[in-house]
């Protein structure tokens, strides 16, 4: 069981808490290639940790953990 918002002004906001230097390091860490549409970032809780994922083709995949402090409140989904 996860949780997921995909809602564009959550997402944005968790990408200026962030920082674009932090979101950076963690792609060039994983050697994924630089995101080009914010439209495709998704949030995700499960086991009660945060993280932030980039859609590369049809699948999510997983950029970096967030801190609870950078989830946001509203807008979330139950999927099992």
């Amino acid at each position: 069981m996860y949780f997921i918002n995909n809602n564009p002004t959550d997402i944005q906001a968790v990408l200026n808490l962030i920082t674009q230097k932090r979101l950076h390091r963690a792609i060039e860490n994983k050697g994924f290639p630089p995101p080009t549409d914010t439209n495709k970032f998704i949030l995700i809780v499960k086991n009660q940790k945060g993280y932030l994922y980039y859609k590369y083709g049809s699948k999510p995949t997983m950029i970096l953990e967030l801190l609870p402090v950078e989830l946001p409140k509203g807008d979330w989904g139950l999927f099992n």
